[in-house]
């Protein structure tokens, strides 16, 4: 009798121990799958609570590599390294519509934006499963992108918030558990467009303002090149011409830009004084550098 109960007492202890073992790992299941519901109504709940600024795919780039943990590359032998899965990141840049008013450009707030980011992170992570990772900038518009002028923001889709620390179980297993949005809203562009003026300055509208600005930046361009070319026909060896010819290189330069921005002032009708406030202007209010000639391949230092 004493064995018959020693053996009924232990399959109750192995059957109340597995059955611990289940629930703690149904408590744990359960954990993750709530961290991932919360993590998407904060983002619906971010998106519904702001209004939603048309935009515009410009770039999308495929930037995968494998996922290397903390790991240094170094650290894999080959063997390792072709064992690795590949951590699938992606990076788009976005621009707003051009139908977005001045106006309402002016208004955007940093939590409009992150809607936004939000809603790109949200569209493209689920229609694509397997995406690991993924980055978004935004710029105020296909000009300013191809400009290169600063973008207003950005936000990052990743494991903890932390961008490239992808490891190889995660990859393999697409598990979206720990994944948070890190944002990073360059708040001083926001206040630049809100600040942008619009109104008629030295008897030019703001348009005006705009392309005589391009047109000196082309004039210093356009001089830097004609000086070289001026020296140097065909630039077939640019090292030596800069180190024998600085000087003359310079002088031929600023010639050709004090010529070049004397037409410009003749053509619009303004004094110096006025091309330097408008200089200054296009710095402080952030406006678009225009397309650059291309540089000589040899003189490329």
């Amino acid at each position: 009798m004493k064995s018959k109960y020693f053996l009924v007492g232990l399959v109750l202890i192995l059957v109340i121990f597995f059955s611990g073992c289940g629930g703690e790992g149904d408590n744990k299941s359960h954990e993750e799958s709530q961290s991932k519901i919360e993590q998407e109504q904060t983002a619906k709940e971010k998106i519904k609570e702001n209004k939603i600024i048309e935009f515009k795919i410009v770039e999308e780039k495929d930037i995968s590599m494998k996922a290397l943990g903390e790991k240094k590359l170094s650290d894999y032998s080959i063997e390792e390294l072709v064992e690795l899965p590949i951590n699938i990141r992606m990076r788009y840049s976005i621009v707003i519509s051009p139908n977005v008013t001045t106006e309402e450009l002016k208004s955007i707030t940093a939590e409009e934006l992150k809607s936004l980011l939000v809603q790109v992170i949200m569209e493209k992570s689920n229609a694509n499963l397997d995406i690991d990772e993924i980055h978004v900038g935004i710029w105020e518009s296909e000009e300013s992108f191809k400009g290169g002028n600063p973008n207003l923001g950005y936000a990052e889709w990743s494991p903890y918030g932390k961008w490239s620390v992808m490891t190889p179980e995660i990859a393999r297993n697409n598990n979206r558990d720990s994944y948070k949005i890190v944002y990073n809203i360059d708040e001083k562009a926001l206040e630049a467009i809100k600040k942008r003026k619009i109104e008629t300055l030295f008897g030019l509208s703001e348009e005006i303002r705009k392309e005589i600005f391009k047109e000196m930046v082309r004039c210093e361009d356009w001089a830097d090149r004609e000086a070289l070319q001026y020296y140097y026909p065909g630039c077939e060896n640019c090292t030596n011409f800069i180190e024998a010819d600085i000087y003359k290189y310079i002088d031929k330069s600023r010639e050709l830009i004090d010529s070049c921005e004397e037409n410009i002032r003749k053509k619009y009708n303004i004094t110096e004084e006025i091309m330097l406030k408008i200089s200054v202007e296009a710095f402080e209010e952030r406006w678009i550098m225009p397309e650059m000639l291309p540089e000589p391949d040899c003189c490329n230092w």
